[in-house]
């Protein structure tokens, strides 16, 4: 009898006989569903360079906030300028001021001989200068540089090691709305699913959080269960992106598979059971779905009348005892 770990040789446990297995019982329940899940940013946006105005290139020339500031949107996050621009709006102002003489005096020309040569190089004089008032303007709008503002309110997340260089899709930022963070918590399917608008909470550590269900995402997962969508209000920043949170939601009636609590194996950050499989018993991953500290645990991964070994510590040797990574087949 196996059980397996990715990459490496089969590993076998000990099954005593066939009392020490139990089967997966399917029963009607109410109790609230727990869950453990992970806060997400409810909006994150890349900022990358795409600066090119008139086929110059600019290059930062200072960041305005740094990682971990909070940002509005609209708020500078840097500053980007093209070099030598100064010197290419001197040229263009040093060309129109040429310009602006010359036809000073086709004008003047025009007024002593009055004549249809005269007049034409008026107008070639006076269309040169307003070509080069047109390239003064566009040398002008190139040396104001370039402002990168935040799209949204939120925190910077992410700045780069190095100053962001020039050129096209440069990073600039990574800027994350924390305020309200955001919650996928698979359930399953009961009568009394949460209705959009239904408050939550639950903690992180010893910080409370609170919470509003936004709705169930369209499409079931592969278990065939629904993941709610939750909001968690965030307006001091106290709580991170990133972190994993415990809390509980009322389902309502629904049929669940329970297996005994001592079948139960903690890895890590999950639980697993040892679950027969065509080649003998198989550590197999699954989801809490009630409390761990009752004799009978409902859970997720799991299908009515599979057997499992009932106390998984007894019953596995040294070696799959120690295996941090199971096979999930």
């Amino acid at each position: 009898m196996f059980g397996g770990v990715k990459g490496a040789a089969p590993r076998y446990v000990r099954v005593v006989n066939r009392q020490s297995t139990s089967p997966v019982e399917a029963r009607a329940t109410s109790e609230p569903v727990i869950f453990e899940a992970t806060l997400r940013p409810s909006d994150e946006r890349e900022l990358r360079t795409s600066l090119s105005v008139a086929a110059y290139v600019f290059v930062l020339e200072s960041y305005a906030v740094a990682r971990g500031d909070r940002v509005r949107k609209g708020d500078l996050i840097a500053r980007f300028v093209s070099p030598h621009a100064a010197v290419r709006v001197a040229h263009e102002r040093s060309m129109k001021h040429l310009l602006e003489a010359q036809l000073a005096d086709a004008q003047r020309a025009a007024v002593r001989g009055n004549d249809a040569a005269a007049n034409l190089g008026v107008t070639a004089a006076m269309q040169r200068l307003e070509q080069s008032r047109a390239a003064l303007e566009a040398q002008l709008t190139v040396a104001a540089g370039v402002e990168l503002r935040s799209p949204i309110d939120g925190v910077i997340a992410e700045l780069p090691a190095l100053p962001a260089p020039g050129g096209a899709s440069a990073f600039v930022a990574r800027v994350v709305a924390n305020d309200p963070l955001r919650l996928e918590v698979a359930v399953p399917m009961g009568d009394g699913v949460p209705a959009s608008g239904t408050p939550l909470e639950g903690t992180v550590g010893s910080v409370r959080w609170r919470g509003v269900v936004r709705g169930l995402a369209p499409v079931a997962d592969s278990t065939g269960s629904a993941t709610l969508l939750i909001d968690v209000a965030n307006p001091e920043g106290a709580l991170p992106a990133g972190v994993r949170v415990r809390g509980s939601v009322g389902v309502g009636a629904r049929v669940g598979c329970f297996v005994p609590a001592s079948a139960l194996l903690r890895e890590g950050d999950r639980y697993v059971v040892w679950a027969l499989g065509a080649t003998g018993f198989v550590a197999r991953a699954v989801t809490l779905v009630s409390r761990a500290d009752t004799p009978s645990v409902e859970v997720r991964g799991l299908r009515e009348g599979e057997l499992v070994l009932r106390d998984a510590l007894d019953h596995a040797d040294e070696g799959a005892r120690g295996m941090q990574t199971f096979d999930d087949a």
